[in-house]
């Protein structure tokens, strides 16, 4: 939701220049790419549950750094989608330590708050 947020927020700050609001709004399609094509998945019973999640977001990143390239080249400067990939990887760092203490910690403190 984070992620999404900050990429919906920066469509909407640039929604006077045409090219990034229309980068930073198909951002945050990627992010809604994940939880339909893991439903999609799992509807096949040679994919488990687990399966389906790892395909998901590797799926997810080797699409958002693809588009990232193809965009940084065809424009000839570092692309906005250069945002989204780098919060995907975030995301599966953080997703793949998510037993770290340091993060059991920090679920704890905000778990506090409700």
């Amino acid at each position: 939701m984070a992620f999404f947020a900050v990429l919906y927020f920066l469509a909407i700050y640039y929604r006077h220049r045409s090219g990034l609001h229309a980068r930073y709004m198909c951002s945050t399609a990627f992010l809604l790419i994940g939880p339909g094509l893991v439903r999609l998945l799992m509807s096949y019973p040679e994919f488990s549950r687990t399966d389906s999640h790892a395909f998901d977001r590797n799926a997810n990143i080797l699409i958002a750094g693809a588009v990232t390239i193809v965009d940084s080249w065809r424009t000839k400067r570092l692309s906005q989608f250069t945002l989204v990939f780098s919060f995907m990887v975030l995301q599966k760092i953080l997703w793949d330590k998510n037993e770290a203490p340091l993060l059991q910690a920090i679920g704890r403190e905000i778990a506090k708050l409700f």
